[in-house]
């Protein structure tokens, strides 16, 4: 058994989620290996099994992890007997023990600059603030009103939300840009430190804190972190799910801020107007499950279908390329990941272009008495060419 830590389940198997045919209601997994052509069904713990046993989680993770997400206790006997079996069957290959920190790397080669976090400080701040756990809970369940109510209060006062924006936009515009930034930033951080917390209290680690650059020219905040993919799935939701009820949270807040403040003489309502603006922002960007983010993160552990991008990918490329796709893909799932795929590439183009028209247009006007009136064009082109480098380093 001493080969056993230093394997995994195969990434490149083709796994389809369906129902047990004896009642209807029970989670199946089939799995089939396209090399040999031969299937494989397991239930719903014996895949959770082959999901933990991805070359860096240990025994006694995989053992821990399967007593919390199904309240029974598996003995290391017959744990080695059945990662054995799909061992012996073909489903298991070598991990070389340096893929893990080649792992680690690429986890945070993404960041233009970063700074190491202290693990224990995040696992000591989250022992001390673990009886507020509640707060998770409410914030839960406030999620769908309280998004309600922001819709109803806007849309409700819209003439109000025009003023305020007029009256936001007229503010000098070195000062606008600066306020935007620094306010997206800090809803940023606070959103990664608290999803930092929620990691460290179910067993995870923190490890960097840095900025990154999403298509290679809009920069963000984010948080490399370890042990996620080793947690139950309660736990991995809770993780991903953190950062966004932050947001949502300050979405919220804004709102009622700026309700409480639209009539007070104060410039307060307009730094609610940016809060709003700011949290909406970061919700598009992190909250949708249709590009690598948090939202996807979660909706896959939601779904129990990991890799469901790369797979759509996959199948689009095989499309393209006129390859027939594997005869135990069904038309639903041909369709569901076409469409996802679909979907994904145009939700994208969207905020690709959401993005960059505000965001040179602000340059510009930050650069005019520099650059003059090709200030626009010149930084169109930078972030053209910022794109095209981000996608060929994606494409090596």
């Amino acid at each position: 058994m001493a080969c056993l830590p230093r394997t995994r389940f195969r990434p490149d198997l083709l796994v389809i989620p369906t129902l047990s045919p004896l009642n209807g209601t029970e989670p199946v997994f089939t799995v089939k290996d396209l090399r040999s052509g031969q299937m494989f069904c397991f239930d719903e713990q014996k895949y959770f099994l082959c999901q933990l046993w991805n070359g860096q989680a240990s025994l006694d993770d995989v053992q821990r992890a399967f007593r919390h997400q199904f309240h029974q206790s598996l003995s290391l006997q017959d744990l080695e007997a059945f990662l054995s079996n799909i061992g012996a069957a073909g489903l298991l290959e070598p991990c070389p023990s340096r893929l893990l920190p080649k792992a680690v790397t690429m986890a945070e080669s993404h960041f233009i600059w970063s700074m190491p976090l202290s693990s224990q400080v995040f696992r000591q701040v989250a022992a001390l603030v673990r009886q507020f756990c509640w707060l998770g809970s409410v914030a839960l369940w406030g999620a769908v009103p309280g998004l309600a109510m922001v819709l109803l209060t806007l849309t409700h006062h819209l003439d109000a939300v025009r003023y305020d924006l007029t009256a936001l936009f007229s503010i000098p515009f070195g000062q606008l840009f600066l306020l935007l930034h620094v306010t997206f930033a800090a809803i940023s951080l606070l959103s990664h430190l608290v999803q930092g917390l929620v990691l460290s209290y179910y067993g995870g680690r923190v490890t960097r804190l840095g900025v990154s650059t999403t298509w290679g020219f809009f920069p963000l905040i984010q948080v490399a972190f370890e042990g996620v993919e080793t947690l139950p799935r309660q736990s991995q939701l809770w993780v991903f799910g953190s950062s966004l009820l932050v947001r949502l949270a300050i979405m919220i807040g804004g709102t009622l801020l700026w309700y409480d403040t639209r009539v007070s003489g104060t410039s307060l309502h307009l730094w609610a107007v940016v809060l709003i603006l700011a949290s909406w922002l970061e919700l598009v960007i992190e909250g949708s499950p249709l590009w690598p983010s948090n939202g996807y993160l979660w909706m896959v552990s939601y779904l129990r279908l990991p890799r469901m991008i790369a797979k759509s990918q996959t199948i689009w490329i095989m499309l393209l390329q006129g390859r027939a796709l594997p005869p135990a893909l069904t038309f639903r799932h041909r369709l569901l990941l076409g469409g996802f795929g679909l979907l994904c590439a145009i939700a994208s183009v969207l905020l690709f272009g959401y993005l960059v028209m505000p965001f040179s247009h602000s340059l510009a006007l930050l650069l005019r008495g520099l650059l003059g009136a090709s200030a626009r064009p010149i930084i169109l082109s930078l972030i053209l060419i910022l794109f095209l480098r981000y996608l060929w380093n994606l494409r090596n």
